[in-house]
C-alpha cells in the first residue's frame, strides 16, 4: 500500500538560492502498520525562523496478500455391473455414473465432459443437457464452484460380443486440452443353454451343463453302436 501523507507541510516563502532538504524512511517487513520517519535540512542562506514547519508523518502498511484461488476438477466412473453377462445372445444394458468434483479452493469456469463410448457399445441414453458428436457425448458446462459435484448417467448396449473387455473412457476437456480421465473396464462372460433349474433332489443344476454331459453320452453310445454293427457285418 502507498505511502500515506509522508513529508512536510511548508508555509512561507523560500528565499533566493536557498533550500530545503526532506528526507523520509520507513521499513514495514511484515503484515502491519508503522509510522514513517522523516528528517530535513536546510540549505544555505536558509533561516528556519523565516517558516512554519509541521511534520506530517505517513504510514507504511502491508497487508497480508490473497490465497491464489485455484479449481481441481477430478472425475470417476463407475458401471452398474462388474461383468457383462450375455444369455443366448442376450445382453442387459449397461448404466453408467460420470462424477465430476472441484476439489480445488476456486470456482471453475467453462469446460465439457466427454464420454468417449466405443464402436461395441450402441448409445440408449443419457441425463442432463448432452450433444451426440461421431458417437461421443459430450456436456458443456458454464462452470463448477469450490466443493460442489455434478453428476450423470449414460446408459448403452453392447452390440459385439466377439470383445474380450468392454472399456469405456471419461474426459474433463478443457480449451481443447484433456484436464482428466476416468475408464470402467468390465468382463464379458457368455453362456449359452437355458437358467439353471433344480434336480429332483432339491440340488441345483446347470441345463447347460446337462445338455453338454448327455449330448457327449449320445455321442459316445452313437458312435460305439457303429463300431459294433459295423464289425459284425465284416462277419457276414
Amino acid at each position: 500500500q502507498p505511502l500515506i501523507e509522508d513529508g512536510y507541510l511548508i508555509t512561507g516563502n523560500v528565499v533566493n538560492s536557498g533550500d530545503i532538504i526532506i528526507v523520509v524512511t520507513g521499513s514495514q517487513t511484515e503484515v502491519g502498520s508503522s509510522d514513517n520517519t522523516v528528517d530535513y535540512r536546510l540549505g544555505n542562506n536558509v533561516d528556519e525562523n523565516n517558516y512554519v514547519i509541521t511534520r506530517v508523518l505517513g504510514t507504511l502498511t502491508v497487508l497480508e496478500a490473497l490465497p491464489v484461488l485455484t479449481p481441481n476438477l477430478t472425475i470417476t466412473k463407475t458401471s452398474s455391473t462388474d461383468v457383462v453377462e450375455v444369455v443366448d445372445g442376450v445382453v442387459a444394458d449397461i448404466v453408467y455414473t460420470i462424477t465430476v468434483a472441484n476439489i480445488g479452493t476456486g470456482d471453475m469456469t467453462q469446460f465439457n465432459i466427454v464420454d468417449l463410448l466405443p464402436s461395441y457399445l450402441t448409445f440408449v441414453s443419457a441425463t442432463g443437457n448432452y450433444v451426440l458428436v461421431d458417437g461421443n457425448i459430450i456436456w458443456s458446462l458454464e462452470g463448477l464452484v469450490s466443493g460442489d459435484t455434478i453428476t450423470y448417467t449414460v446408459t448403452a448396449s453392447l452390440n459385439d460380443f466377439d470383445v474380450e473387455d468392454v472399456v469405456n473412457v471419461a474426459t474433463i476437456v478443457v480449451d481443447g486440452e484433456e484436464l482428466d480421465r476416468d475408464e470402467d473396464e468390465l468382463e464379458i462372460t457368455i453362456t449359452l443353454g437355458l437358467e439353471d433349474e433344480d434336480d429332483d433332489d432339491g440340488d441345483v443344476v446347470n441345463t447347460a451343463d446337462s445338455f453338454n454331459i448327455s449330448f457327449y453320452l449320445f455321442t459316445a453310445i452313437v458312435s460305439l453302436f457303429a463300431i459294433v454293427f459295423g464289425y459284425k457285418r465284416r462277419e457276414d
